[in-house]
């Protein structure tokens, strides 16, 4: 189980998969490109905590400031929390 993530520079896939009820995902990155493709089964929430990133969520809402959730955050079960700290970076996160 991978749960921190410190990328420095790099580009990288990442395929989160939904065999548990919770999972936390930190991702440090810095000049990379980063996608991340979080289950459509799963609700998940992005906090960016970031400067000078090119942003691409698929299927997000905008809640506050940093904070990005899926419409079914609160009702679901399955639950993908995902806080990227990085600089000059292309983020992507997809669903699958």
């Amino acid at each position: 189980r991978i749960n921190n993530l410190k990328l420095f520079p790099v580009s990288i896939d990442l395929k989160i998969g939904n065999r548990n009820p919770l999972i936390n995902v930190n991702i440090e990155a810095g000049v990379s490109t980063v996608r991340v493709g979080i289950p459509k089964s799963s609700a998940c929430r992005i906090e960016c905590e970031s400067v000078m990133i090119n942003k691409g969520f698929e299927d997000f809402v905008k809640k506050s400031g940093n904070i990005y959730e899926t419409e079914n955050y609160y009702s679901s079960t399955e639950k993908i929390n995902v806080v990227f700290t990085g600089a000059i970076s292309d983020v992507k996160i997809y669903r699958y």
